[in-house]
């Protein structure tokens, strides 16, 4: 289009509307520009500003040259479009004025200001709690004079069950959206079965099937769940509106979750704070990414929120399962096969650790200390809105690595662990403990720890200063002893960025100077000292129980050892640089937000951030005058809500049939299977606990074994990060899981006890590195353990004791 059709500084071609006009022309105008520019079948338009009625004569003129001058000649359709609608979190679904079969320029101008003082009376309502901000704008185009039309949803807005559910009413639909009338109803499964649920038969099988592709079509171009406005003329589909389905719940009136959806307590063990909840995005993105570079035989796993609670689902490969009698070769399957072999045989994971080791860590940890260094209070408002989408992005970047990096030490630790039980007949403990002493990364903190204890007990005063800690006690070092205090700023500075667990809004450890100290004191009063396990026994016990085998098994051995030795300590390295250095980077960035939202009054307290959607926090910086409080007032509401309610069960997806019958590579195999140990173990399996055991009455929680060895001591039962303050030197830590922040701990507990986790996961792992008795997957450890009891941890029998 030209200016000669319509096209001026406030009256855009539908198809024009950049990213960056985003707030001036609102969510819907938005979202249908990009859909038209990429080939969606949007009905042709123009988006006017909110700014072009302050020239009414003019914005008349530019009405009469839209669609070639002929606007006295067609019927439009003219909407509303806001900055705050059709957000992932409120729609304000029809709140805003739509008016149809509207003919002529002074008509379309009159619509044109009728939307927009309806739009000005929404947003002074503060609708949801929500702040007016941005600018509003109306969508003019053409009228589809519908034989069928309707609405469509990519998940059932009920049960959110993975199926399409569209309802259908004859003309243009507009009472099929109002809902004065009760419309037709189908059903599309995701396997693309059309079910008709109710109605006349305003349209057909076909017509419905190919509703139901569209709207998929619009989930997979946005990323999320859609709901969309649709309809149909003279065998064409056209589609007039998507937003992403609102409201969070998962499940059906009897609070049943679908099949398949399960919690992942050891990674999201509470809600996602609003600001964060595109983590679960990223999370698809990167399995589907990673899934397909290694040949794995899963699509994705879709990722959830249930009641404010996060799930999980696999989303498997059309061919990876089959119903009795059908052929299991499925494209998608062979191709993933093959590329499993391919990874093999071009030892494409051991590329991979080479190129970690000399190109991807180098470059992780120079992205890590530039944006470190970035002065962010210097940021001005539109730099820190694009540092935060810098940020985004390397958080995508870092989970897509974060996975990667998992395959090179998943497979050679895992088929050593097979090979050596199939050889010896060991426990997984045992045979880890011939890797143990080379994971290096997450441990780093503990160790550094200690050795700033020894400095500490090598300075009177500050020892003394750390046996009586007070409020105080770090403002006094500062001045009484600078030796010490820039050793332990030079600490913060080395370790503190670095998130404690999975989420932005829990404080970082550089944010927990007092914590620090009271690990520190503890730590000095401990000064254990004692030299821990390398495991050298055990290898020596290996090595003579393979004399007799061939020469080569024995280089098979020392060949798998080799490897796993190597990549051993990938975990934890991988853990830092991918996952707890980008978490915390992202939450320093959000607070600086927050701290600007306070200072405008949009906020009481910059902590608050967390409460907001990024793109609330995004739109707070260009608008100063939107105000979150209330939001933020009904954020903290739902949170609290979902706390109380917990989460629903998990339900395990049923098994149809048996796996595929085909002929499998036998070191592909090997591939396979020690992927599956690697996440078994990672995740542990807290309901076997119960077989492990034993009939005596002193037993009090039983799990899997982590780390061998016998501790008594005092159990302190620690939820997060503010129950640290708890810990003496030589207590039991009892918690849900470790986190990898959680490493400083490591120097000061006597033994580990957890509801879940395996003896892969990072907890078991540092628990070897210091050769504490560790207790996994207990599943209800802190629930049958009472903080200051004193029991007994068994790490080889996986006993908890009186």
């Amino acid at each position: 289009m030209t200016e000669s059709t319509g096209d001026t500084a406030f009256v855009v071609p539908l198809g024009r509307i950049s990213e960056d006009e985003a707030l001036q022309v609102g969510m819907k105008a938005f979202r249908l520009g990009s859909l038209l520019r990429s080939g969606f079948p949007v009905p042709d338009g123009y988006v006017i500003k909110e700014e072009a009625c302050q020239d009414r004569e003019g914005l008349l003129s530019s009405i009469r040259n839209m669609f070639g001058g002929q606007i006295d000649h067609q019927s439009v359709a003219v909407r509303s479009s806001a900055s705050n609608e059709d957000s992932s979190t409120r729609s304000f679904a029809g709140m805003y004025q739509t008016l149809l079969r509207v003919r002529g320029a002074e008509a379309v101008l009159e619509a044109v200001e009728s939307c927009l003082s309806s739009a000005r009376r929404v947003a002074h309502s503060n609708a949801y709690g929500l702040a007016a901000v941005g600018r509003n704008a109306v969508i003019v185009q053409t009228m589809i004079h519908a034989q069928a039309a309707g609405v469509a949803f990519t998940r059932n807005p009920v049960t959110r069950a993975e199926e399409t559910v569209i309802n259908a009413g004859a003309g243009i639909g507009e009472h099929t959206v109002d809902g004065s009338v009760t419309p037709e109803s189908w059903v599309v499964s995701h396997s693309g079965e059309v079910r008709q649920k109710s109605g006349p038969g305003i349209i057909d099988h076909a017509i419905a099937g190919a509703v139901a592709s569209l709207a998929k079509q619009v989930e997979s171009y946005f990323g999320e769940p859609q709901d969309i406005e649709w309809a149909w003329l003279d065998g064409k589909l056209y589609l007039l509106q998507a937003r992403p389905i609102t409201g969070r719940a998962h499940a059906d009136e009897s609070g049943v979750l679908e099949a398949g959806w399960m919690r992942d307590p050891l990674h999201y063990p509470y809600p996602l704070c609003p600001a964060f909840r595109w983590d679960l995005q990223h999370l698809e993105k990167a399995c589907t990414i990673i899934f397909e570079e290694n040949g794995i035989l899963l699509e994705t796993i879709q990722a959830r929120e249930v009641g404010g609670w996060p799930y999980f689902k696999e989303l498997h490969l059309q061919g990876d399962h089959q119903e009795q009698g059908h052929s299991a070769a499925y494209d998608g399957f062979w191709q993933r096969l093959t590329k499993s072999l391919r990874v093999v045989r071009t030892d494409k994971l051991e590329q991979d650790t080479l190129r970690w080791r000399q190109e991807w860590r180098p470059r992780w940890a120079g992205d890590i200390a530039r944006y470190r260094g970035t002065a962010l209070e210097s940021l001005s408002d539109s730099e820190l809105e694009e540092h935060l989408g810098q940020m985004k992005q390397f958080l995508l970047d870092s989970k897509v690595m974060h996975l990667r990096m998992n395959y090179p030490f998943a497979v050679a630790v895992g088929e050593f662990v097979l090979a050596c039980r199939e050889w010896f007949g060991w426990s997984d403990q045992k045979c880890l403990a011939m890797l143990q002493g080379t994971s290096s990364t997450s441990s780093d903190p503990a160790r550094e720890l200690a050795k700033l204890a020894k400095l500490a007990q090598s300075r009177d005063k500050v020892a003394g200063l750390l046996l009586h800690l007070t409020p105080h006690t770090l403002e006094t070092l500062k001045t009484e002893d600078a030796v010490f205090y820039d050793a332990l700023e030079r600490y913060r500075s080395s370790y503190g960025c670095r998130a404690l667990r999975y989420e932005v809004m829990d404080k970082t450890v550089a944010e927990l100077p007092e914590l620090l100290l009271r690990l520190v004191r503890n730590q000095m009063l401990q000064q254990a000292g004692s030299q821990h396990a390398t495991g050298e026994n055990v290898l020596e016990e290996a090595r003579t129980l393979l004399r007799n085998e061939s020469p080569e098994e024995r280089e098979r051995f020392e060949r798998l050892l080799e490897r796993a030795l190597e990549r051993y300590g990938l975990r934890e390295e991988n853990g830092y640089y991918t996952v707890g250095a980008p978490l915390a980077l992202m939450r320093y960035a959000l607070l600086e937000a927050g701290r600007r939202l306070c200072s405008r009054h949009q906020l009481d307290e910059a902590s608050s951030v967390f409460l907001l959607e990024l793109d609330e926090i995004l739109q707070g910086l260009r608008f100063p005058d939107a105000d979150y409080r209330t939001a933020v007032v009904m954020r903290e509401r739902e949170r609290e809500s979902a706390l109380r309610r917990g989460p629903l069960p998990s339900v395990p997806e049923p098994v149809h049939g048996g796996p595929v019958e085909v002929e499998i590579p036998q070191e592909v195999r090997r591939y396979y299977d020690s992927i599956h140990w690697f996440v078994s173990r990672d995740e542990g399996d807290a309901g076997n606990a119960g077989s492990l055991m034993e009939e005596q009455a002193s037993t009090i929680a039983a799990g899997v074994p982590a780390c061998a060895g016998v501790y008594t001591g005092t159990a302190r039962i620690v939820y997060s990060e503010a129950d640290f303050v708890k810990i003496n030197e030589g207590d039991i830590l009892v918690c849900t899981t470790v986190p990898p922040g959680w490493a400083v701990l490591f120097s000061t507990i006597g033994a580990l006890v957890t509801d879940i986790g395996g003896v892969l996961s990072h907890a078991a792992i540092i628990a070897r590195e210091f050769n504490i008795p560790s207790v996994m997957a207990t599943g209800n450890g802190t629930q049958a353990i009472k903080d200051g009891q004193r029991i007994t941890v068994h790490g080889l029998t996986g006993k908890v004791s009186m």
